[in-house]
């Protein structure tokens, strides 16, 4: 019950609050058409394309955990993105769904051009061997036509991974370093700029991926007891919020034993982006 302010300030409550409710109304829109599916087809698989990865800021209104909820399976258009790292994003967020990865036949837009063959199986096997399932989108010609090229591509693609079925099917990656993502610090910190907490989310994970390290994506829900007890460190890149709860829940992870990384600004404001007069991680 208020107007709706006409200034972005992510310092400001009420701003805070206005981009909460405007989040909600999506979510709630989302929820509506979920019931009406399962009323219908309560068989029936019930997802939508997810816009709520790094790459999208707060103007789409949607969030990693909470748009993830509701649905059956998550996905996501990898388009300038790593294959690999959305569908590790996915698995993290995802609370345990099946997560899948997008792509498509065109090489840049809808073009209609066909994606070099090398670089589709590139995308198709990266998701398949970071245990996602993929969606290739394609478009038929003006006359109804699909582009058989593309389906021949696709037959090799999948009777590769077909071959490798027992190793895929059922497989856990291993638990060692945890990347946090900070939904938050995306938001009030960035704003409509996706360069300050983005990119240090982005550096660590490329870090870790080309020294080859075995990295899983965690979110909010995995900054607890339980969940960071599965690994052996915690990366927390550029992390500017952080309650004092999951300051806590860190603390006693290092105690445990714990390796921790923290770079930049990490925990120097509280889950409303309250500046601390310290680093609460200090």
């Amino acid at each position: 019950g208020g107007d709706i302010p006409t200034v972005i300030d992510w310092h400001s409550p009420v701003w805070r609050r206005y981009a909460a409710w405007r989040s909600q109304c999506l979510r709630n829109c989302i929820l509506d058409m979920e019931k009406l599916v399962r009323d219908a087809k309560p068989d029936l698989a019930f997802s939508h394309n997810f816009h709520g990865y790094w790459i999208v800021n707060w103007r789409a209104g949607v969030t990693a955990e909470e748009f993830t909820q509701s649905v059956d399976y998550v996905t996501g258009e990898t388009e300038a993105m790593c294959p690999g790292q959305l569908a590790r994003f996915e698995r993290g967020i995802g609370g345990g769904k099946h997560y899948d990865v997008m792509t498509h036949r065109f090489v840049q837009g809808w073009d209609y051009a066909v994606k070099p063959a090398e670089q589709l199986k590139f995308e198709i096997f990266t998701a398949a061997a970071n245990g996602a399932g993929t969606t290739v989108i394609d478009q038929p010609y003006h006359t109804g036509r699909l582009e058989s090229a593309v389906y021949d591509i696709l037959e090799q693609a999948y009777g590769e991974i077909e071959k490798r079925e027992p190793w895929l099917v059922g497989a856990e990656p291993m638990k060692y370093i945890a990347l946090y993502y900070s939904q938050k610090t995306k938001e009030y910190h960035g704003g409509d700029s996706l360069e300050p907490y983005v990119s240090s989310f982005v550096g660590g994970y490329r870090a870790l991926f080309e020294g080859h390290q075995a990295v899983d994506i965690i979110s909010d829900r995995h900054l607890n007891r339980e969940a960071l007890s599965q690994y052996k460190v915690l990366i927390l890149s550029n992390a500017v919020c952080l309650s004092d709860r999951q300051i806590e829940v860190i603390a006693e992870f290092v105690r445990n034993g714990g390796g921790l990384v923290a770079t930049y600004m990490t925990s120097l404001a509280n889950e409303n982006y309250e500046f601390r007069e310290h680093f609460g991680l200090a």
